[in-house]
Protein backbone atom coordinates (compact mmCIF):
# COMPACT_ATOMS: atom_id res chain seq x y z
CA UNK A 1 0.00 0.00 0.00
CA UNK A 2 2.95 2.13 0.50
CA UNK A 3 4.13 1.26 -2.72
CA UNK A 4 1.34 2.81 -4.14
CA UNK A 5 0.59 5.97 -2.63
CA UNK A 6 4.14 6.97 -3.02
CA UNK A 7 4.06 6.44 -6.92
CA UNK A 8 0.63 7.76 -7.05
CA UNK A 9 2.25 11.10 -4.99
CA UNK A 10 5.28 11.16 -7.63
CA UNK A 11 2.63 10.94 -10.62
CA UNK A 12 0.76 13.40 -8.86
CA UNK A 13 4.15 15.55 -8.82
CA UNK A 14 4.82 14.72 -12.09
CA UNK A 15 1.97 16.19 -13.45
CA UNK A 16 1.69 19.59 -11.44
CA UNK A 17 5.54 20.81 -12.08
CA UNK A 18 4.77 20.95 -15.82
CA UNK A 19 1.54 23.33 -14.88
CA UNK A 20 2.99 25.55 -12.29
CA UNK A 21 6.23 26.72 -15.10
CA UNK A 22 3.07 27.11 -17.70
CA UNK A 23 1.31 29.21 -15.50
CA UNK A 24 4.57 30.88 -14.08
CA UNK A 25 4.91 31.79 -18.18
CA UNK A 26 1.46 32.97 -18.76
CA UNK A 27 2.03 36.77 -17.50
CA UNK A 28 1.85 39.89 -18.98
CA UNK A 29 4.84 41.91 -21.29
CA UNK A 30 5.42 45.35 -20.47
CA UNK A 31 6.67 48.57 -22.12
CA UNK A 32 6.48 52.05 -21.20
CA UNK A 33 8.44 55.50 -21.30
CA UNK A 34 8.71 58.97 -21.30
CA UNK A 35 11.43 61.71 -22.02
CA UNK A 36 13.09 62.81 -24.96
CA UNK A 37 14.59 61.28 -27.60
CA UNK A 38 18.12 62.03 -28.63
CA UNK A 39 16.65 64.17 -31.30
CA UNK A 40 14.63 66.82 -28.41
CA UNK A 41 11.63 65.31 -29.41
CA UNK A 42 9.10 64.09 -26.80
CA UNK A 43 7.76 60.74 -26.10
CA UNK A 44 4.95 59.17 -24.05
CA UNK A 45 4.18 55.46 -24.34
CA UNK A 46 2.64 52.80 -22.51
CA UNK A 47 1.85 49.07 -23.77
CA UNK A 48 1.18 45.60 -22.78
CA UNK A 49 0.56 42.63 -24.19
CA UNK A 50 0.58 39.16 -22.74
CA UNK A 51 3.78 37.01 -23.18
CA UNK A 52 3.37 35.67 -26.36
CA UNK A 53 3.04 39.19 -27.57
CA UNK A 54 -0.84 39.09 -28.34
CA UNK A 55 -3.81 41.30 -26.81
CA UNK A 56 -1.56 44.34 -27.35
CA UNK A 57 -3.34 47.26 -25.93
CA UNK A 58 -1.64 50.81 -24.73
CA UNK A 59 -1.29 54.43 -26.47
CA UNK A 60 1.20 56.67 -27.39
CA UNK A 61 2.02 60.00 -28.27
CA UNK A 62 5.07 61.08 -29.99
CA UNK A 63 7.10 64.55 -30.62
CA UNK A 64 8.28 65.26 -34.04
CA UNK A 65 9.86 68.81 -34.33
CA UNK A 66 8.88 70.28 -37.77
CA UNK A 67 10.86 73.45 -38.57
CA UNK A 68 10.16 75.54 -35.25
CA UNK A 69 6.67 73.47 -34.75
CA UNK A 70 6.77 70.59 -32.45
CA UNK A 71 3.78 68.13 -33.53
CA UNK A 72 2.78 65.38 -31.56
CA UNK A 73 1.24 61.78 -33.67
CA UNK A 74 -0.27 59.51 -31.45
CA UNK A 75 -2.75 56.76 -31.26
CA UNK A 76 -3.58 52.98 -30.19
CA UNK A 77 -1.23 50.63 -29.88
CA UNK A 78 -2.26 47.01 -32.09
CA UNK A 79 1.63 45.22 -31.24
CA UNK A 80 3.80 44.32 -28.82
CA UNK A 81 6.80 42.20 -29.08
CA UNK A 82 9.57 42.13 -26.09
CA UNK A 83 12.31 40.05 -25.85
CA UNK A 84 14.68 40.42 -22.81
CA UNK A 85 15.41 44.05 -22.04
CA UNK A 86 14.21 45.43 -25.82
CA UNK A 87 10.93 46.32 -27.36
CA UNK A 88 9.13 47.15 -30.16
CA UNK A 89 5.83 49.08 -30.17
CA UNK A 90 3.53 49.52 -33.21
CA UNK A 91 0.24 51.47 -33.54
CA UNK A 92 -1.74 53.44 -35.33
CA UNK A 93 -1.91 57.48 -35.47
CA UNK A 94 -5.33 58.39 -34.74
CA UNK A 95 -4.35 62.12 -34.41
CA UNK A 96 -2.35 65.01 -35.46
CA UNK A 97 -2.01 67.95 -33.37
CA UNK A 98 -1.26 70.82 -34.59
CA UNK A 99 -3.07 69.04 -37.73
CA UNK A 100 -0.87 68.89 -40.59
CA UNK A 101 -0.99 68.42 -43.98
CA UNK A 102 2.33 66.85 -44.45
CA UNK A 103 2.27 64.48 -41.97
CA UNK A 104 -1.63 63.26 -42.89
CA UNK A 105 -0.38 60.63 -45.08
CA UNK A 106 0.91 59.07 -41.96
CA UNK A 107 -1.25 55.81 -40.66
CA UNK A 108 1.01 54.08 -38.06
CA UNK A 109 4.33 54.36 -35.98
CA UNK A 110 6.60 51.78 -35.06
CA UNK A 111 8.89 52.33 -31.39
CA UNK A 112 12.17 50.36 -30.84
CA UNK A 113 13.09 50.58 -27.60
CA UNK A 114 15.47 49.30 -24.71
CA UNK A 115 15.98 49.42 -20.86
CA UNK A 116 19.42 49.58 -19.54
CA UNK A 117 17.48 48.89 -16.08
CA UNK A 118 17.32 50.80 -12.90
CA UNK A 119 21.23 50.85 -12.01
CA UNK A 120 22.19 50.16 -16.02
CA UNK A 121 25.41 51.02 -16.36
CA UNK A 122 24.61 52.07 -20.03
CA UNK A 123 21.22 54.47 -21.19
CA UNK A 124 17.88 53.32 -22.23
CA UNK A 125 17.54 53.82 -26.02
CA UNK A 126 14.81 54.69 -28.38
CA UNK A 127 13.60 55.79 -31.38
CA UNK A 128 10.21 55.37 -33.51
CA UNK A 129 9.42 55.76 -37.39
CA UNK A 130 6.01 56.58 -39.59
CA UNK A 131 4.73 55.28 -42.20
CA UNK A 132 2.01 55.03 -44.66
CA UNK A 133 1.38 51.72 -44.36
CA UNK A 134 -1.55 50.26 -42.44
CA UNK A 135 -0.47 49.40 -38.57
CA UNK A 136 1.22 45.93 -37.81
CA UNK A 137 -1.31 43.47 -36.45
CA UNK A 138 -1.44 41.58 -32.82
CA UNK A 139 1.35 39.53 -32.66
CA UNK A 140 2.80 40.44 -35.84
CA UNK A 141 5.09 43.38 -34.50
CA UNK A 142 9.01 43.42 -36.29
CA UNK A 143 12.70 42.00 -34.36
CA UNK A 144 13.68 44.45 -31.88
CA UNK A 145 16.12 47.20 -32.94
CA UNK A 146 18.54 49.13 -30.78
CA UNK A 147 18.43 52.75 -31.36
CA UNK A 148 20.16 56.05 -29.87
CA UNK A 149 20.30 56.76 -26.00
CA UNK A 150 17.42 59.14 -24.63
CA UNK A 151 18.50 62.74 -23.63
CA UNK A 152 15.85 62.20 -20.76
CA UNK A 153 13.13 60.17 -18.94
CA UNK A 154 12.76 56.44 -18.29
CA UNK A 155 11.60 53.41 -20.57
CA UNK A 156 10.93 50.24 -18.46
CA UNK A 157 10.30 46.83 -20.03
CA UNK A 158 9.62 43.68 -18.40
CA UNK A 159 9.46 40.11 -20.24
CA UNK A 160 8.02 37.92 -18.22
CA UNK A 161 9.54 34.68 -20.12
CA UNK A 162 12.85 36.38 -19.57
Amino acid sequence: MKKLLLALLMVSAAVQIPMTSAVGASGTDIAKGRGTTFFGDPFDFSATASFNDLGAKGSARLGLGVGAIEETLSGPVTCLRVAGNMAVVGGAITDINPPSASLAVYRSYVIFASDSGKFGAGPDTLFYQFSTSLPPPDGACPVPLVGPPISSGEIVIQDTIA
